[in-house]
């Protein structure tokens, strides 16, 4: 055979491969069986091991940029209630809260700031510690395993954070709504 054909029956078991060989599968027990890669002979389990890393790390930045935008939005919803209080109660150059739900906001508005700006600060903190260790680590199982567990803790943190804001949130705008609702009882 020729280079040129070796080639091309290379390819073409390689595709064989990655279509017939490796479907999706519905149990992970017949994908370690049935998914080894010829060229590389791999273990199943360390194939399949890549692929857990792999979209593991698809998950965990998927998380981190959902993360991000609720905190965005949530952000411009607190800051349009804080403005929308400002607007509708700072009358002649005084603060005059008509009621007491409006001041209620208010301040649970700061406090999603707050939790905001703890979530961001403790993540901060955290990615830069597991950064750091990454280098004590002696063996690549060792930063494999010990770096995921570090990760998880800081990614559960995080989403306790995103669950806390999203309550306070909610919370904000039921009283602002309550106070909105007063203030326009009270002009009429």
């Amino acid at each position: 055979m020729t280079t040129k054909r070796k080639e091309v029956k290379k390819t073409q078991e390689k595709e064989n491969y990655s279509q017939d060989q490796c479907p999706v599968l519905n149990t992970l027990a017949q994908q370690r069986m049935k998914c080894q890669d010829p060229d590389t002979k791999k273990s199943p389990q360390e194939v399949l091991e890549e692929e857990q890393e792999k979209y593991e790390d698809q998950v965990q930045g998927f998380m981190g940029d959902q993360s991000g935008l609720f905190s965005s939005v949530g952000r411009s919803l607190i800051f349009g209630i804080i403005g929308t209080i400002w607007v509708i109660t700072y009358v002649d150059g005084k603060l005059n809260i008509p009621n007491k739900w409006l001041l209620y906001s208010l301040i649970i508005s700061l406090f999603y700031l707050l939790a905001d700006v703890c979530h961001y600060f403790s993540d901060t903190i955290s990615y830069q510690k597991e950064s750091k260790k990454i280098l004590t680590y002696n063996t690549i199982p060792e930063l494999k395993i010990k770096l995921r567990e570090g990760l998880t803790k800081v990614n559960r943190r995080s989403v306790t954070f995103v669950i806390i804001k999203f309550v306070i949130l909610f919370v904000t705008a039921i009283v602002f709504g309550v106070g909105l609702f007063f203030k326009i009882k009270l002009n009429h």
